[in-house]
């Protein structure tokens, strides 16, 4: 089975507990819309739950990007990469591997 990597950026005013608890809310609200649960939905509901923080910054958005894609186990906890944007501000990326 595929694989596909499932990526949501955050603005950095969001603290790492708004993060989880906003994750949860949209593994939840996948989890509801879904008529069958158990089955395969190519979204990060499929992920465990919770969110692993890497404390270290990446210089830019695609350095982030394949971080998470080299880093997140497949169907593990998302990851959590910050990341400096162009205009020296900062967001949080934030995803994992799903099956397609």
């Amino acid at each position: 089975m595929g694989a596909n990597l499932q990526l949501y950026t955050f603005n950095d005013d969001k603290s790492p507990a708004d993060i989880k608890e906003h994750w949860r809310i949209i593994q939840d609200e996948l989890e509801s819309d879904l008529e069958i649960p158990l089955c395969y939905s190519g979204t990060v509901k499929e992920l465990s739950r919770g969110v692993d923080f890497k404390h270290q910054v990446m210089s830019n958005r695609d350095e982030a990007e394949d971080y998470i894609a080299g880093n997140q186990e497949k169907y593990g906890r998302a990851m959590a990469v910050k990341y400096r944007e162009p205009d020296n501000t900062y967001k949080w990326l934030v995803g994992g591997w799903c099956s397609e």
